[in-house]
């Protein structure tokens, strides 16, 4: 039997339907989509500075430029991303920061937080980005002279990703 139009008063959701032919309007894909992850990495005391994310642990569409460490998507929409890092250091300092940036400029995501003994931030946002030169990346930075390292250990793995949510 074709199901030609759907009434809530008769659809029994206890029941079990077979769909053949093509579903449409039931959904987008969520591509393109990453995530990376940071080997440990120099940061010096009040300078911003751009997370590597060296490692990779998905990178459906191929859109992560490892020359400037940044995400270019291809595909216009609206991106959920985020970020979860941690500065290598059990010292107690005021400031520790992480950004996600749009366009090497604009922020969209920060956290600040009083370090005490290697605590973890963990930033996300939405994100419109064009498909084509719009890019995401992420920075740290710290007041702690003589500086600090961000990345990982064996217990604190820092990482940075994003998807699309829905396409324009």
């Amino acid at each position: 039997m074709a199901i030609t139009k759907i009434q809530s008063e008769s659809l029994n959701l206890a029941d079990t339907y077979a769909f053949t032919g093509t579903v449409t309007g039931a959904g987008e894909k969520n591509t393109p989509y990453f995530a990376r992850y940071n080997d440990t990495q120099s940061v010096a005391n009040a300078t911003e500075t751009l997370l590597q994310f060296t490692g990779s642990i998905v990178d459906n569409g191929s859109a992560w430029n490892s020359s400037s460490y940044r995400w270019v998507p291809q595909t216009a929409g609206k991106y959920y991303v985020y970020a979860y890092g941690v500065q290598m250091n059990s010292a107690d300092y005021d400031i520790s920061q992480i950004r996600i940036r749009k366009n090497g400029t604009t922020r969209i995501a920060e956290s600040q937080i009083v370090q005490r003994f290697y605590d973890t931030h963990f930033i996300c946002a939405m994100v419109d980005l064009n498909g084509s030169s719009d890019y995401v990346d992420c920075t740290s930075y710290h007041e702690y002279s003589p500086g600090t390292n961000f990345g990982n250990n064996t217990i604190y793995v820092s990482n940075f990703g994003g998807w699309l949510v829905s396409a324009t």
